[in-house]
């Protein structure tokens, strides 16, 4: 190993060491307990992970980390089963469940069922505190209370899931572009994911449970009502309108559009573009138009590994379901000069 090699090592087990002992300190703060998503334990927690994942790269050999990931699918399996015959539901939120009784409950065999929550208690979804008795963890617990959790896992485990395996597959089909009607997701179900959520009702609403989460800035501050019928807001209204179609409100202060771009091809994310584009003209130069919009880094540029793995994931989510994908700077001022050459883009990176 190179002299640099083993510098790098050292310096991230030293950070990893020092992350550690601040966790400790936070902890110590509180007695033992803390909120989990309070802005000092994630900022601490994330960057714990990235060093520890970091460090893991440069130490654990390749084989040994190509073995893990080519039977990582099967902890998948586990999950999907445990969600299709609801053993989350089953393990009572206090307390424990024999496994007698779980198989009694779930409809499945003692030997089939034992096999999938003892795999999944090795990511401390599920404990077995004595031989064939289970009870909850944290995790698990979370996702026996959480519908919009649990149904965004859901989904990935099952139509996400079986989409995604039939990629390559897809790209044969068009190896050269990307078409909207030949997708991973249309070639694993014959349609498009729109004309699939509106045949399968039960997959709709459970879809439509995993995107509440999208909603949790609302949900902390609950308005009485956001009925069409009972405006809390005078100036407030909603209305529906195709986006392909000109935007018919030419006397707004901005226009906002919050991840409207990313699950559509370059050809219709400017057609979408170039629909706001009169509006703009009549509201006056002055007025902005917002895209809230997940954004890549460039090759070379760097990101905290969490948050580019996450839009790397989400990239290929965009690939799987709808010929679509996330977005450069580089890509996105593409397409904006493409739909105006008069709009001038300003970047600020943060989230709304």
């Amino acid at each position: 190993m190179a002299p640099k090699s083993r510098i790098q090592i050292q310096q991230l087990a030293n950070k990893v060491q020092h992350l550690v002992q601040s966790l400790l300190a936070e902890l110590e703060k509180v007695d033992g307990e803390t909120t989990l998503y309070s802005a000092d334990w994630d900022a601490l927690t994330n960057d714990l992970q990235n060093s520890t994942q970091e460090l893991l790269l440069r130490v654990v050999p390749p084989q040994t980390f190509l073995r893990q990931l080519q039977l990582s699918h099967y902890d998948l399996v586990a999950f999907q089963v445990a969600f299709e015959f609801n053993l989350f539901d089953f393990i009572p939120q206090s307390g424990v469940l024999s496994l007698s009784e779980l198989s009694e409950r779930a409809g499945i065999d003692e030997d089939r069922v034992s096999r999938v929550i003892r795999l999944l208690a090795i990511h401390s979804v599920f404990t077995e505190p004595e031989e064939d008795i289970f009870a909850h963890t944290a995790t698990s617990k979370l996702l026996a209370q959480d519908v919009s959790f649990r149904s965004a896992l859901a989904v990935q485990l099952d139509e996400m899931y079986q989409a995604a395996s039939s990629t390559a597959e897809a790209i044969k089909k068009s190896p050269y572009e990307q078409r909207a009607d030949v997708t991973p997701f249309s070639t694993r179900f014959g349609s498009s994911i729109y004309d699939f959520y509106q045949n399968h009702s039960n997959r709709a609403d459970r879809f439509g449970k995993a995107m509440q989460g999208a909603t949790a800035l609302q949900d902390l501050f609950p308005p009485p009502s956001l009925s069409s019928d009972n405006q809390i807001i005078p100036r407030v209204r909603f209305q529906q309108h195709n986006f392909f179609e000109p935007q018919p409100i030419t006397d707004a202060k901005a226009y906002f559009m919050k991840h409207s771009l990313h699950n559509h091809s370059d050809a219709d994310c400017v057609r979408i573009l170039r629909s706001l584009v009169p509006a703009l003209e009549k509201a006056g130069p002055s007025i902005p138009l917002l895209i809230n919009e997940g954004v890549l880094p460039a090759p070379g540029e760097r990101m905290r590994r969490d948050q580019e793995l996450t839009l790397r994931r989400g990239d290929m989510c965009m690939m799987v379901t709808l010929s679509a994908k996330e977005r450069t700077k580089k890509q996105f001022n593409h397409l904006l000069n493409e739909a105006d050459p008069r709009l001038q883009v300003q970047y600020n990176p943060v989230s709304i």
